[in-house]
């Protein structure tokens, strides 16, 4: 078959056109209904075009951050880059609700958004609701004359007056290389933070921390703690809690109800293992020296407007069967029976993290909440299902105030 010279004049910009065309398909824009895996994937793509394209998409879909976060350890540099300035960016966006749950005293939860948020660690707000918790527990545990002996070396009420002290904001790994200056420290991102002394600091993160000593500080810490000497603290922990030489501490601890205490008896030292303490209660660790006999003093159930995290603040409750965690009820109409959760499903992971132990479940939820949403993949009827869990629309309520 042959073509006229005119016909082909035709044909050529049409073929041009098919190619061009044809080009730009390999290179297309992320579409607002692609898929979020997807378009997670295309944030490290070797086109500008995709990568940003993605990352404007992305920014418009907040049900895509809980996934957005699990990608985070596979990606590459252009693509953790980008999603850790989505995250930041919503982050923002959700800063007003949990400052709100840091003046009612849910500080697990504010924890767990201050260490993922990846905000400025400076921002004074942030800074601000950690003083606000740590003095809201205070004046509620301790006497106007006790409050008085603190007041002058402890971190004080508002972040302004905390900056007039020069203070360092670092994170934590910045504490184990070596700061000048252990005294007027901001310290977050605890990942098995192990050094000597803080004085006169603030402290909020998730992980573990271990420090020689503390003295004058508040810390509250999503994990484990352990502090060889501990003097004027207000230490509020979800994980495990395990001081030495305690003195005129406030303690708040949701974790294992086992603490000890080394009450620097002198000449030697004993030690005091306190076990059963009931759960979600204030320890008033004494002043005198030596110490009165008998465990720490306790007081309100409700720690003074200081609550954790609890399933059963999403409506779940969880029962043991066998090796594994089972759905024992669901609060009708809540999150994660909207979700599609049922009864008698038995729990195999939560974003990717194997569940066997109620307490893992807790946190791994608790993360998922402050994300926004994530998986759960349960076994049902012998076939595993993974559902799909959105918080971002699911409040909690205000904790009791009863006195």
């Amino acid at each position: 078959m042959t073509h006229s010279p005119k016909s082909l004049l035709i044909l050529a910009p049409l073929t041009l056109s098919w190619f061009v065309s044809g080009l730009h398909g390999q290179d297309r824009p992320a579409s607002p209904s692609m898929d979020v895996k997807r378009l997670i994937q295309l944030l490290g793509a070797d086109s500008f075009r995709e990568r940003d394209a993605a990352q404007k998409t992305l920014a418009t879909r907040d049900e895509a951050i809980p996934a957005l976060f699990r990608a985070l350890p596979t990606l590459n540099a252009e693509a953790l880059s980008r999603a850790k300035l989505l995250l930041a960016s919503f982050a923002q966006r959700r800063t007003k609700l949990f400052l709100q749950y840091a003046r009612e005293g849910r500080a697990d939860l504010f924890a767990e958004w201050f260490a993922i948020s990846e905000k400025p660690i400076d921002d004074a707000e942030c800074w601000q609701g950690v003083l606000d918790i740590g003095w809201r527990v205070l004046e509620r545990s301790r006497s106007a004359e006790e409050l008085s002996s603190w007041a002058k070396p402890f971190p004080p009420r508002t972040f302004e007056e905390f900056l007039r002290r020069k203070p360092r904001i670092v994170d934590g790994d910045n504490v184990i290389a070596g700061v000048d200056s252990r005294k007027n420290l901001g310290i977050r991102s605890l990942d098995n933070v192990r050094t000597k002394g803080i004085e006169s600091s603030v402290l909020i993160g998730t992980g573990s921390a271990a420090f020689d000593s503390a003295d004058k500080c508040i810390l509250v810490v999503v994990g484990d703690i352990k502090i060889s000497r501990a003097a004027d603290c207000l230490i509020i922990a979800d994980g495990n809690v395990r001081l030495g030489g305690a003195r005129n501490c406030v303690l708040a601890v949701r974790g294992m109800p086992s603490i000890d205490v080394d009450l620097d008896r002198p000449p030697t030292r004993e030690a005091r293992r306190f076990n059963n303490l009931p759960r979600g209660h204030l320890l008033l660790l004494p002043k005198a020296e030596p110490p009165p006999p008998g465990p720490p003093k306790i007081i309100n159930p409700l720690m003074h407007r200081l609550q954790f995290f609890e399933l059963a603040d999403i409506g779940l409750e969880l029962t043991e069967a066998g090796w594994r965690l089972r759905v024992a009820s669901l609060r009708p109409g809540c999150t994660l029976a909207t979700a599609g959760l049922r009864t008698n499903d038995v729990l195999i992971s939560i974003d990717g993290s194997d569940i066997r132990v109620p307490n893992v479940a807790r946190r791994l939820l608790r993360r998922s909440f402050v994300l926004g949403g994530g998986e759960i993949t349960v076994e049902r009827a012998g076939k595993r299902i993974t559902i799909d869990v959105d918080f971002l629309n699911c409040e909690l309520s205000l904790v009791n105030t009863a006195k």
